[in-house]
């Protein structure tokens, strides 16, 4: 995953109130997609009802293979919930930190 400091991501979710966390789902999805075969679908689903519990689920499961096992599906899939930025930040350190072990050793 591209390192990133995780404060910039998250002051840039607040400033923009959300809009850059939203660019920033789409590009993780795209990496997670591209490396780790995560099967996300489009972030479109993110504005359709019910339908974004779905994608939101979909990516916590590319985030566990992406941060190595950190935070398990559910874990992540919960950490949209608590508020936003805050999710933001943890999954991007998680990121890093898997990243700087060599990538997702402990992911299947």
């Amino acid at each position: 995953m591209t390192q990133k400091a995780p404060v910039t991501v998250w002051i840039l979710s607040i400033i923009t109130f959300g809009i850059y966390g939203i660019f920033w789902l789409r590009a993780a999805k795209h990496e997670m997609n591209a490396k780790y075969n995560a099967g996300i679908p489009t972030t479109f689903l993110l504005i359709v009802p019910i339908a974004n519990l779905f994608y939101m689920w979909k990516w916590a499961g590319g985030a566990e293979k992406a941060n190595g096992g950190k935070y398990s599906q559910v874990i992540s899939f919960l950490l949209f919930f608590v508020p936003f930025a805050f999710g933001i930040f943890l999954h991007q350190s998680a990121f890093n930190e898997a990243g700087a072990r060599g990538g997702a050793a402990r992911a299947a």
